[in-house]
């Protein structure tokens, strides 16, 4: 007789605990809405910043650990973030970074790796409880630039061999603010930041490049730095007290990143071996209009 309630008993848990894990509760614990990823890429201060948000509102407010489940959702898609909020950066002319990893496997599988944990920022709730977003933070340089960046030397531009007056500077410094020709087409544009751009003069003969620039300062700090301030000061260390100051004629290449100066400013910057040594070590720093804090991928 024990036994046959025990039995009794047994299936009744048994019941209970399937009516448990059909109920509407239960289900929706069991699910999640994918993150939605506001990023924002921070030129002047080389960063990227990645805020991924999941709404658990369909957890309702009596399930305690709907926070930790999200930022467990986030933290194990890693790779989904890196696709929506690293791979639209532009990389140069022609291509993003999601372009270069489509096209070599040692570059996607190097971008699995890009965000960390160390990377996270915080984790928070909603005033309403209704989302968690998880802040991640990396810089552009040397995170990127130690992947993308394979060469072994410079290869700095051949120096003027006719003479041009002019003097030694101790960085170059382009102004390139608003719309500027697009070369080659019929309309304007602003300039587009990007992670290797390249500068041209007038006749399109090419002055600086990726491949321009010493390999360990490029994977360090990048080919330029890119402000919207005109005040010079943050950069003093990379393009000094007296550089050589010029303004953009134009842009070129499919996402208009790249700049065309003067033959005039190329002359001034290939006529003397100190200026083209600028040039190899990064020392350059680009004025233009940038993305304000408000870029976006979706879920």
């Amino acid at each position: 007789m024990r036994r046959g309630l025990a039995e009794r008993v047994f299936a009744a848990l048994i019941l209970a605990g399937g009516l448990l894990l059909s109920s509407p509760l239960a289900t929706a614990q069991g699910s999640l809405p994918n993150p939605v990823y506001h990023t924002y890429v921070d030129w002047p201060k080389n960063r990227v910043t990645i805020d991924a948000t999941v709404n658990v509102s369909s957890l309702g407010a009596m399930v305690p650990d709907a926070r930790s489940k999200a930022e467990q959702k986030i933290g194990n898609d890693r790779s989904t973030m890196i696709e929506k909020s690293i791979f639209p950066i532009i990389a140069d002319s022609y291509h993003t970074v999601g372009d270069l990893a489509g096209s070599s496997p040692h570059i996607m599988t190097a971008l699995q790796n890009l965000i960390t944990p160390a990377d996270r920022q915080y984790a928070k709730l909603s005033s309403d409880l209704s989302q968690v977003t998880v802040q991640y933070r990396l810089p552009i340089f040397p995170n990127l630039g130690e992947i993308f960046v394979d060469q072994v030397k410079a290869n700095p531009p051949s120096p003027l061999l006719s003479y041009v007056p002019t003097t030694k500077f101790s960085g170059i410094v382009i102004y390139a603010k608003g719309k500027l020709p697009v070369h080659g087409e019929n309309k304007s544009a602003e300039l587009v930041p990007s992670l290797f751009p390249k500068i041209w003069d007038q006749n399109m003969d090419l002055i600086a490049s990726a491949d321009t620039i010493d390999p360990s300062v490029l994977r360090a700090k990048g080919m330029v730095a890119f402000t919207d301030n005109t005040d010079e000061k943050p950069f003093t260390a990379r393009v000094g007290l007296v550089p050589f100051r010029t303004v953009a004629m134009g842009v070129f290449g499919k996402h208009s990143t790249d700049i065309i100066i003067s033959n005039e400013a190329a002359d001034t910057i290939l006529a003397s071996p100190a200026n083209i040594h600028l040039l190899t070590e990064g020392r350059i720093l680009i004025i233009a209009d940038l993305p304000r804090p408000n870029v976006t991928s979706g879920s």
